[in-house]
């Protein structure tokens, strides 16, 4: 068996693949096999997240994506390790982690650069031209996922169906999920919170249901807000002023709906609709996420640096805001 044939077959072991490529960099193996490796190895990175060398970085990625594969770390992350039965082929993935940074440092697009380097390498390790391209594809979009989550409104349909377009084929979302959670906690310990877990698992569902077609995922906007004004109301069954409900809702407008779920819709509209001081704000706590984060609605009259008041409000409450917006309405109200 050739010295390519035995690097492969280090990927599709069973056991060892992290320690062995641990030696492998420490003794100047992984540099002098691959030179675009030599070129990243001890490369400082001065930036305000990544708090390793390049090569450990890339190393402790590969090491995240092994583990999720191992059921002794099964308990660790159930969802990821669930996740790793649909890879038909691991060593992909454990490919895609050593070349996604392999172009740091050279100048240019490193995804793209990567890209390149990634798919030549698997050419030359004869790997199919498939295969090749998948581990070009993830290293080039190994950043997609949380650039959307950070810094586009993952509630928004329209932007689910554009991310969805990106993804060449449905079962290279688990590849690209997998290898997105393992980069981000292989960058810096605090960079990885229940609050970016549960963004990038928002997103991975919902793009999981929009590509395997009839999983209940909306792609007409108006059409998910009439879904959810249409359970909102059924909860509200008990109220009789439907045309002041119909009222409410039209003011509130169409992004309220977007990041609102049925219950929360139902309740605050009952709050609102009941409220018989309106000169006094609305605060309601909303469905809690995962890991201790809480979400509040609050609904009050709009005036000059309202934002920034109730910002400066809530951090003297002593509480860390993570996400917040504000949503104007078509009357004299605001909702943040």
């Amino acid at each position: 068996m050739c010295n390519r044939s035995l690097f492969i077959e280090i990927f599709r072991q069973p056991n060892g693949l992290t320690h062995t490529l641990r030696k492998m960099n420490r003794y100047g193996v992984l540099s002098a096999y691959i030179p675009e490796f030599g070129k990243i190895a001890g490369r400082m990175q001065y930036d305000l997240f990544h708090v390793y060398t390049v090569d450990q970085h890339t190393l402790f990625v590969v090491r995240n994506l092994r583990r999720l594969f191992l059921p002794k770390h099964s308990n660790e992350f159930p969802f990821y390790s669930k996740l790793s039965n649909n890879i038909p082929k691991p060593e992909l993935l454990y490919l895609a982690g050593l070349f996604h940074d392999i172009a740091k440092g050279r100048g240019g697009d490193h995804a793209k650069l990567g890209e390149a380097d990634a798919i030549n390498f698997c050419k030359l390790h004869d790997l199919s031209d498939s295969d090749a391209r998948l581990v070009g594809w993830m290293t080039r979009n190994h950043l997609l996922m949380s650039t959307t989550v950070q810094r586009q409104d993952i509630s928004d349909p329209d932007v689910i169906k554009t991310f969805a377009h990106q993804i060449e084929e449905p079962s290279h979302l688990d590849y690209l999920f997998l290898l997105t959670v393992a980069d981000i906690r292989a960058t810096n310990s605090k960079l990885w919170t229940k609050w970016k877990e549960s963004l990038l698992t928002e997103l991975y569902n919902k793009t999981h249901a929009l590509l395997h077609q009839g999983q209940g995922y909306v792609l007409n906007k108006q059409l998910h807000i009439q879904d959810i004004q249409k359970e909102a109301r059924i909860l509200l069954n008990r109220l009789t002023f439907s045309k002041k409900i119909n009222e409410l809702w039209e003011n509130l407008g169409d992004e309220y709906f977007l990041c609102s779920s049925p219950k929360d819709v139902a309740k605050e509209t009952k709050a609102i609709l009941t409220h018989e001081d309106t000169n006094a704000p609305i605060v309601l706590e909303r469905s809690a996420a995962k890991g201790g984060t809480e979400f509040i609605m609050i609904y009050t009259q709009d005036k000059d640096h309202l934002f920034a008041e109730t910002s400066y409000f809530l951090e003297q409450q002593n509480l860390t805001i993570i996400d917040a917006y504000i949503i104007p309405t078509q009357g004299q109200y605001t909702i943040s």
